[in-house]
């Protein structure tokens, strides 16, 4: 028993595709004070700034090479001397259960 295909068109893909972008534009109201802003080009390649308009980066937790986070300093540093670099953590809490 499942979903019943039909000629030409998958329900599958259509369901995956829904989801990627649900996941894509989509936040939860929880990281609203992340101030976070996405944009997607529809090709790829460079795409022109300002390098002023580069403010702040935050780097991921679990980022283990050293040397991979130096290049990223670096490189941001190069584009605008005055960026923000902060590295995540992540905040361990107890949980009470009932």
């Amino acid at each position: 028993m499942g979903i019943e295909e039909a000629p030409g068109f998958s329900f599958q893909d259509r369901n995956t595709e829904r989801a990627i972008n649900t996941f894509i534009f989509n936040k939860p109201n929880c990281f609203s004070y992340e101030n976070e802003y996405r944009f997607l080009l529809k090709k790829s390649g460079l795409v022109s700034y300002t390098p002023n308009s580069l403010k702040k980066i935050i780097i991921g937790s679990k980022i283990e090479s050293e040397s991979l986070r130096d290049m990223f300093i670096e490189t941001a540093k190069t584009v605008n001397s005055n960026v923000e670099i902060y590295k995540a953590c992540v905040k361990k809490i107890a949980l009470k259960f009932i």
